[in-house]
């Protein structure tokens, strides 16, 4: 447990050890196996309360990697994903009933001792120290419960206050829908240029939103920037072009990362669909995204370099040895130096391995911000914008 509890540490703090997730997953899991089997099956079993801890972590076990075993058989299928996500977080609430089992049969125990138990005997100091530290512990539960009681209410004010900004955004664009041949759906947004000629042709931005929108509404995605600037008057006026918003699915990712299915090849076959339709400039092509949509735009211009003439990775991160297939692509990337979410490693990881490529990518680092830096970058959206749009593929 320790190990597959460092391997996780690991993957999330500096995306490392993948490989190792899935061995160390399963044998936790088995061990967990054999050891319900062991509470069923030896003399443990005639206490009943231990038998029904034994067989809560059976069921719970077996039935946890039968869900892993059928979501790895489908990695790409986000129905498939975001129902065994859900069945898992529930199953994850019964794992404690085990616990609580132990705690039962141990206190029943008790109760059939003939004698009453030794008392333990300590040194004055250590009693003292021993409440010191239970009292500690009582305080940071309580005071972690109620920042995280307090978290969970602050997300679900934003929630309903991004959900209405992005019903007032949605009103300019237009809603559709790509299927592909296979019969899977993208849901976008397409913003037209103000006053759109089709004799003239108009550069396409590719916004990818952040993680805390994903869904299939086709409306919550637009709260994220840069859909949201981008959206206004002001902006229109001054950079005309099609703004193409998608929204990726619950469960989802725009670049592969944490083993999330990616819905990067709809995203570049409704483009492609979208510039038979319309008079969109194929030489002048950007992308860009905070956090989750910061990892997208590293992963398309890694899987599609000659698609894009620029790109905006916002706190994002990539993968630094596909950095060779993209020095013809311009990069202005940005990132918080004290990012606890998206460590700012995984941005200078990333502009190193271009300029060791043979690239000159543009980067700024924010000293002592963290992930949300979206208001340090927008205090420079003149230049950012002014530099992006004037971008064009040989």
């Amino acid at each position: 447990s320790c190990f597959y509890l460092f391997v996780l540490y690991r993957i999330v703090a500096a995306r490392e050890l993948q490989g190792l997730y899935l061995p160390f997953m399963t044998l936790t899991i088995v061990a967990s196996i054999v050891h319900g089997i062991s509470l069923i099956v030896s003399p443990a079993g005639k206490r009943v309360w231990l038998m029904a801890a034994g067989i809560c972590m059976v069921v719970i076990n077996v039935f946890t990697s039968v869900l892993v075993s059928w979501s790895s058989v489908n990695p790409t299928d986000v129905q498939v994903q975001n129902t065994a996500r859900e069945i898992l977080q529930w199953s994850a609430f019964a794992s404690p009933l085990v616990f609580v089992m132990f705690i039962i049969n141990f206190r029943s125990e008790m109760r059939t001792l003939k004698t009453e138990p030794a008392s333990l005997t300590l040194p004055s100091y250590m009693e003292g120290v021993l409440n010191f530290v239970g009292f500690s512990l009582a305080v940071f539960v309580l005071v972690t419960s109620i920042t995280m009681a307090k978290d969970g209410h602050t997300t679900i004010y934003w929630t309903k206050r991004n959900f209405e900004n992005a019903r007032e955004i949605a009103k300019i664009y237009e809603a559709r829908e790509f299927v592909s041949s296979k019969g899977e759906v993208l849901r976008y947004r397409i913003l037209r240029p103000l006053d759109y000629d089709p004799q003239k042709k108009y550069p396409l931005v590719v916004s990818l939103h952040h993680g805390g929108v994903h869904g299939s509404d086709n409306v919550t995605h637009l709260s994220s920037e840069p859909s949201a600037i981008l959206s206004s008057n002001t902006y229109r006026r001054k950079y005309p072009a099609f703004i193409f918003a998608p929204q990726s699915p619950a469960g989802s990712g725009f670049g592969r990362m944490n083993n999330y299915p990616s819905t990067d090849s709809l995203v570049f076959d409704a483009i492609r669909a979208l510039e038979k339709e319309f008079a969109i400039d194929e030489k002048r092509r950007y992308v860009m995204g905070i956090s989750g949509g910061g990892y997208g735009s590293w992963h398309f211009i890694s899987m599609h370099p000659e698609m894009f003439a620029a790109a905006v990775p916002i706190c994002g991160g990539g993968d630094p040895t596909l950095a060779k297939n993209f020095v013809d692509v311009k990069v202005w990337a940005f990132h918080g130096e004290e990012d606890n979410l998206v460590p700012v490693k995984f941005s200078r990881d990333m502009i190193d391995a271009m300029k060791r490529a043979g690239a000159n990518p543009r980067y700024t680092e924010y000293p002592n911000e963290g992930h949300n830096i979206w208001t340090n970058v927008s205090q420079t959206s003149g230049k950012l914008f002014d530099w992006m749009f004037a971008q064009e593929r040989d």
